[in-house]
């Protein structure tokens, strides 16, 4: 790995956060769950897709976590791969049964989607990583659920509560299936949002990430975004305040994404911070009790690698 000065590696940087900054991070841990961990990834194609980053936890004790909404980055990975490959991308959609309140669970962010409204899958992936919307992600489901069994994609085939839970357990054992047979991840999955909590490890969120850079792939562009396009008359803006000109307090001109999540316990920020076009690093703080505790770790992560990378001082 190349030197950003002349005796210093983007690893040791991170290793030094480590002992640097443990009773600033301490103080934060109020749930016993505070996981903060770096994965600096380089491109070099020659290398295998598991070993090619380097990841260091610099605070915490478990090697997994409940990455909340996080995961939607895992089960929008799936859908692309099935609706790409099928040029699905810009193909009308239709809202059906697959997002009445009575099937979901109470605590799940929704945008409110409509039954009956219109929507290109395009558009319902940005919704799903930009505001967020859990609905979107169970539309997307539906649609790959009916294209995997031979219906059409607007098929409104949710009936009961039944025909609910297996369309989540058919598609939550596709992602599974897709994760161990093409990346040798077990994916504890039993739902597409990351609602039912299952604990994932932080080496399988860096496989991931490493797998979206190397491939170019639209969740990154996606994620980028601060707001959507205007979709049926609306925008909604990222949930990543980060990348949002409208929050001065938190925006950051290096970083380029990438997902929050939330559940109690369980306040989840995991976001990119570009050095070149070829070398960033990932940020997960994880187990926060409230979102602003992400922020403020973030930002004195941020400070850290501003002032040792490149020589910016505060």
């Amino acid at each position: 790995m190349s030197n950003i000065f002349k005796n210093t590696t983007i690893p040791e940087i991170i290793v030094g956060m480590e002992a640097k900054f443990y009773p600033i991070f301490n103080r934060y841990n109020t749930t016993g769950n505070l996981n903060i961990t770096l994965f600096n990834f380089t491109c070099n194609e020659n290398e295998s897709i598991e070993r090619n980053f380097f990841y260091n936890q610099i605070y915490g004790d478990s090697q997994y976590i409940i990455p909340a909404s996080i995961f939607k980055l895992f089960s929008i990975n799936y859908f692309l791969s099935i609706l790409e490959s099928n040029d699905l991308l810009e193909e009308k959609i239709q809202i059906g049964n697959e997002i009445s309140k009575k099937y979901l669970n109470k605590y799940l962010f929704r945008i409110g989607l409509i039954k009956g409204e219109n929507f290109d899958i395009r558009e319902l992936v940005e919704l799903a990583l930009i505001p967020s919307s859990a609905d979107s992600i169970y539309t997307l489901s539906r649609v790959v659920y009916n294209l995997l069994n031979n219906k059409n994609i607007n098929d409104d085939s949710i009936k009961s509560k039944d025909d609910w839970n297996n369309m989540i357990n058919f598609i939550s054992n596709k992602i599974k299936e897709y994760y161990k047979s093409n990346f040798n991840i077990n994916l504890p999955i039993m739902d597409p949002t990351g609602i039912d909590r299952k604990l994932i490890k932080l080496m399988d969120i860096g496989i991931l990430l490493k797998f979206l850079i190397t491939n170019n792939s639209k969740i990154l562009d996606i994620v980028s975004q601060s707001k959507t396009s205007t979709i049926n008359g609306k925008v909604y803006n990222s949930t990543n305040a980060f990348i949002r000109r409208d929050k001065k307090q938190f925006y950051h001109p290096k970083i380029k994404g990438i997902k929050t999540g939330s559940l109690l316990g369980w306040k989840n920020l995991l976001l990119m911070y570009q050095i070149t076009p070829v070398n960033s690093i990932a940020i997960l703080v994880a187990g926060c009790e409230n979102h602003s505790d992400t922020k403020e770790i973030a930002n004195l992560i941020f400070k850290e690698l501003d002032n040792k990378l490149f020589n910016i001082s505060f």
